[in-house]
């Protein structure tokens, strides 16, 4: 699950964020693509939930209001063509909304979906992207219960309502600040690709003077293996630039065979990195009952690492402001670091916050990554093994 600071809540501390754009297509009818015409400004949202995990409520007001349109629409007997989870959007305002590829003045044979079918077609891809640990409370119950649409597209898109009612502000902050996180915000580049230009038919090229035909046929074939060797060398350029060092790695490989075997202890041996240190706090105190924290993408030693930190307060204990830092410690050499981390506060009524940081961290062949919260209570989140299957080169 993605939960992003509300705006003006959190003010991090230390470097700044550095965000790819990511470009979406989409799709017609099962089996076929189009080119991706200009559409809402945000992301898709078959692109959204493979780059990001939502949380029960997040996808609970995205099915409300997909499945709120699609019955509007039916009402008022708009045509919903070839509508599924490829069709919806998520602006930067942190709305879904639908968009239709099957142009009204000229529809496709069998194009044109029912209301129902389009909505349980959204309704379960939502339902599949949940994690097993969010399949339970009340908003990951009344999405899974409305995929079957029991009691109509109408009856449906009222219970969604209701039950995405009171988390429907929250859910689309963090919505917003995610989709603006992914693309890098409603400025930046599109990466769509330009619909391909009409080419004019050609006409049938006049036939040769029989004098010069030999001739241009002997050019043409000239010209043809020419074309061919240049294609040649350029594949084996592409393949050296690419697999450059993996090909001197086999041809390093081939002549070492045969070779006697080197003398036992010349080359150190990796040994598998040693468990990660304790935890300077306890996983719950005070108010803080859970912390979990997780990398959005991809960490390596030696560069940033964007993470998400959620924590679980218990009910009923006001508002909190709720500070935290970043340990980081190198499981083979037991170096630690500490990386600045960020603030935010809950308010009165507020029993659960998320915020997504980055971390510069250090280089190292094995690393250990752990929030700890100072305020309101001294707590640490499970630690994060970056690579999870280090090693540790053996001493000589």
């Amino acid at each position: 699950m993605h939960r992003v600071r509300p705006p003006g809540a959190y003010r991090p501390r230390g470097s700044g964020s550095r965000l790819a754009i990511v470009g979406v297509s989409r799709r017609t009818r099962a089996g076929q693509r189009r080119p991706a015409a200009p559409g809402p400004a945000g992301i898709c949202l078959t692109q959204l939930t493979r780059m990001a995990r939502l949380t029960p409520q997040q996808a609970l007001v995205i099915a409300a209001e997909v499945v709120s349109e699609l019955d509007q629409r039916r009402e008022a007997g708009t045509a919903v063509g070839g509508v599924d989870e490829h069709n919806v959007w998520v602006g930067f305002d942190g709305q879904a909304r639908l968009v239709d590829t099957v142009s009204p003045a000229a529809p496709e044979p069998g194009a044109v979906e029912p209301a129902g079918a389009s909505a349980r077609s959204v309704l379960a891809h939502l339902g599949r992207v949940l994690a097993d640990g969010d399949r339970t409370g009340e908003p990951a119950t009344a999405l899974t219960s409305a995929i079957g649409l029991d009691g109509g597209i109408a009856a449906s898109a009222t219970a969604l309502r209701s039950a995405a009612a009171p988390s429907t502000g929250r859910a689309r902050s963090e919505l917003a600040a995610l989709v603006t996180a992914l693309t890098g915000g409603p400025n930046a580049p599109s990466t769509r690709s330009p619909t391909p230009p009409t080419t004019p038919r050609a006409q049938p090229p006049a036939a040769p003077e029989p004098a010069r035909r030999a001739p241009l046929a002997a050019l043409a074939r000239g010209g043809r293996w020419f074309l061919a060797a240049l294609v040649l060398i350029g594949l084996i350029a592409l393949e050296l630039a690419l697999f450059g060092n993996r090909i001197e790695a086999d041809l390093a490989t081939l002549h070492a065979a045969g070779r006697p075997a080197a003398t036992p202890g010349a080359v150190p041996t990796p040994v598998p990195a040693p468990a990660p240190p304790p935890l300077p706090v306890p996983t719950a105190n005070g108010p803080v009952t859970k912390v979990d924290l997780r990398p959005l993408a991809s960490c390596e030693p030696g560069q940033a690492c964007q993470t998400r930190l959620q924590v679980w307060l218990r009910p009923g204990t006001g508002a909190q402001q709720v500070g935290w830092t970043f340990q980081v410690t190198d499981r083979c050499t037991g170096a630690t670091w500490q990386r600045p981390g960020g603030s935010m506060k809950v308010g009165e009524n507020g029993d659960q916050l998320s915020a997504v940081t980055e971390v510069d961290l250090p280089a190292g062949q094995a690393l250990a990554l752990t929030a700890v919260l100072a305020a309101p209570a001294p707590v640490a989140s499970p630690t994060l093994l970056l690579p999870a299957d280090a090693t540790c080169a053996a001493p000589r």
